[in-house]
């Protein structure tokens, strides 16, 4: 009898596990539902779990039951369950790994402030103040604020792509988009940029503004989630964790320079938090807005199938001149500064303006031997070592690997060496040197020893001079800064083994660009001016760029025209043919609906590591030889295999 009175649920808890059968007693199975937190035991111990669903009978005996409940109301609504699934049956994870990057931890503690039936619900009605912080503000065009507010006053999913003209254009279109509505998410790809629209939110909409990123302590975290779920907090800022924010009626969803890559998680789940915000958007009846100065080929390819609406910013704006130097030909003050870079820097410091000088290599040079051309590498990742001036040493900018130069070369033996290349602190010496003036210098290892530099924003308002990677984009919130910038090594983004490397190139062109005053200059040095990346920023050319990149996917069927999973297998032991024998017999069940490209050998600490590419047009195709490649690994644990779905980088 006590038999028949038992019902089941499945349990999915934040482990590498899929979802597992647990029963309840006859008390708990009145009042449990899908979406509520509970505990039961597993391996021994009392888990936390999300109950996902009914299940019917197990034909197994000995099912352990649920404990109790957390909370006595639903943590997940039924559309972020249907996200929970979706992202672990697109990404290829158990649904445990997928619901760990969902929900922290700390959630399911429980305690005064994680009991979220007896707080305090927020009413429906709220009083709005328009935003008055001028700084970030622009006058948008009423066309496309229009078109957004139609979309979510008839709550129905629809995402746009709004490329605007400017980071302000697009930070205004959000914030008005904004005025009036509850239950909105707006996510940022940098906590630095979350410093951007803090203050205007913050002054919009008081305690119901919740900020979500990484580096929140536990209590906060906690706290956020809380005000979250309770309902105090209805509007969520954040960087890509924020996309999984438990709201409930979700009426926006808005993804601020939906083509930065930092949206694409790296480690465990590896999502893409642009994505999985335009399918929470379909899933939960939302309009969507993705917004950007220079939109991903994929998400502007979308525009042209209908998948997304175009949203345009017709007004003019104000960007800097852009000047192409021909290295080959110009006139040089060294070999890696050109005169017409170190006149324009001279100008500025007479002017009390900030001039940048941006080169993606931090360190002094590359150590080449004159007599035989050879130049050290690190012995783990086969990659050049990279001199260090001030602290004497060759680095390995992959590993962290560190060794003392040698006055003589190790191949030949050889006394001619000499310095090849240049990074920061090069040419922060030679500036110093020729312009009479002493550059900040900033990248990670000044970052590192000096942590005020954290603060990119407030140390570099009385600075003549920055030598810096990009890293100074990523970390300073202003627009409008430097009245010119000088990015001395472009051409070594173009050189990346990669079919985005002239979209990532551009992206962070315009990027550059948006950082110098409308009055002033970015100059790029090059020794390719043919190249259709400089031809087309120079007009800020947008569409003709689109175009061409499209031309050249299309004729290799890259993205936006296939879809790519990397699988990683990694082992501290050679497995090279275990890999060739679950390729071999993973290719005769996918036929030619697959492209595989590799494996391919990567050297490093393990030994063995391999890299394959996954290609083809279709999703399920892909899943299928996935699914099957892992299933001839299934039960070995030797080896560790990751598997990225839509990666950024290959």
């Amino acid at each position: 009898m006590l038999k028949s009175c038992m019902h089941f649920f499945n349990v999915v808890f934040p482990l590498n596990l899929g979802a597992m059968t647990y029963s309840a007693s006859p008390e708990l199975t009145s009042v449990i539902r899908p979406g509520m937190a509970v505990k039961a035991e597993l391996k021994r111990s009392e888990t936390c779990g999300i109950v996902i669903s009914k299940a019917s009978e197990p034909a197994i005996k000995g099912i352990k039951e649920i404990t109790c409940l957390i909370s006595d109301q639903p943590v997940f609504s039924e559309p972020m369950l249907g996200l929970l699934k979706w992202v672990a049956g697109y990404y290829i994870v158990p649904d445990g790994l997928a619901l760990k990057s969902m929900l922290p931890k700390e959630i399911f503690k429980k305690g005064r402030e994680a009991n979220i039936s007896k707080t305090k619900t927020h009413s429906s009605t709220y009083t709005v103040q328009d935003p008055s912080d001028g700084e970030i503000l622009s006058e948008s065009d009423p066309q496309v604020i229009a078109a957004i507010r139609e979309s979510i006053d008839k709550k129905e999913y629809r995402s746009y792509l709004f490329h605007a003209g400017t980071t302000r254009d697009e930070v205004s279109v959000v914030l008005e988009s904004l005025l009036g509505i509850s239950n909105a998410i707006i996510l940022v790809p940098e906590i630095s940029h979350i410093e951007i629209l803090a203050s205007s939110l913050t002054k919009l909409y008081g305690e119901r503004l919740a900020v979500l990123h990484g580096k929140l302590t536990t209590a906060r975290r906690r706290r956020a989630f809380n005000s979250i779920i309770s309902g105090r907090s209805d509007i969520v800022l954040g960087t890509r964790p924020a996309v999984f924010a438990p709201l409930r009626k979700l009426s926006f969803i808005s993804v601020l320079h939906e083509h930065d890559r930092s949206y694409k998680n790296i480690e465990g789940l590896r999502y893409n938090a642009r994505d999985v915000a335009v399918m929470r958007g379909y899933l939960e009846k939302t309009t969507v807005l993705l917004s950007s100065v220079a939109p991903s080929i994929e998400s502007f390819y979308n525009t042209t199938t209908g998948k997304y609406t175009l949203l345009r910013d017709e007004k003019p704006a104000e960007r800097p001149r852009v000047e192409i130097i021909k290295m080959q030909t110009a006139k040089k003050t060294t070999p890696y500064l050109s005169k017409r870079v170190t006149d324009a820097a001279a100008s500025c410091t007479k002017r009390d303006e900030t001039s940048l000088f941006l080169i993606n290599r931090k360190g002094y040079s590359i150590i080449q031997c004159r007599e035989c051309s050879y130049i050290e590498t690190c012995p783990v990742c086969n990659l050049p070592l990279v001199y260090h001036k001030d602290e004497k040493l060759l680095k390995c900018h992959c590993c962290g690997r560190t060794s003392r130069p040698s006055n003589v070369c190790n191949k030949c033996k050889g006394s001619r060496l000499g310095m090849v290349g240049a990074g920061t602190q090069r040419i922060a010496s030679e500036i110093k040197n020729h312009l009479n003036t002493e550059p900040l210098r900033i990248d990670r290892d000044t970052i590192r020893k000096n942590p005020l530099l954290q603060k990119v924003s407030d140390i570099i308002r009385d600075e003549e001079v920055i030598v810096s990677t990009k890293i100074i984009t990523k970390r300073l919130a202003q627009r409008g800064t430097f009245c010119i910038c000088a990015f001395l090594n472009p051409d070594a983004g173009l050189h990346i083994p990669d079919f985005r490397s002239s979209e990532l190139l551009f992206q962070e062109l315009v990027n550059i660009s948006e950082h110098i005053r409308g009055s002033g200059t970015l100059i790029i040095q090059t020794r390719m001016p043919d190249s259709h990346v400089y031809k087309c920023i120079r007009k800020y050319d947008y569409p003709s760029f689109f175009e061409e990149e499209l031309l050249n996917r299309k004729s290799l069927m890259y993205p936006p025209f296939s879809r790519l999973v990397l699988i990683t297998i990694t082992s501290k032991v050679d497995i090279g043919k275990e890999v060739a024998v679950a390729m071999k017999t993973t290719g005769m069940t996918a036929g030619e609906a697959v492209e595989v490209i590799g494996p391919l050998r990567v050297e490093g600490r393990d030994k063995g590591t391999w890299k394959i590419l996954l290609k083809s047009k279709t999703k399920v195709s892909l899943h299928f030889y996935v699914h099957n490649f892992l299933k001839a690994f299934k039960g070995s644990k030797k080896f560790r295999i990751t598997v990225d779905v839509d990666p950024v980088s290959i």
